[in-house]
């Protein structure tokens, strides 16, 4: 499920990202960029995975 972003959250990664493009911002900035507004993702639990994959 995702969370929807925040307006100033998506107005900033706007921002980067034109940044990006005029040339001003290097690529790996903009990934930091990026990594702020994706949704924190929780790993699969192992144990269940594994027992759902033998049946």
């Amino acid at each position: 499920m995702r969370k929807k972003k925040s307006a100033i959250l998506e107005t900033v990664h706007e921002t980067a990202k034109g940044l990006f493009d005029a040339g001003v911002m290097d690529q790996v900035t903009l990934r930091e960029f990026d990594r702020l507004s994706l949704a924190p993702v929780e790993p699969p639990k192992r144990a269940g995975l594994r027992n759902e994959t033998q049946q």
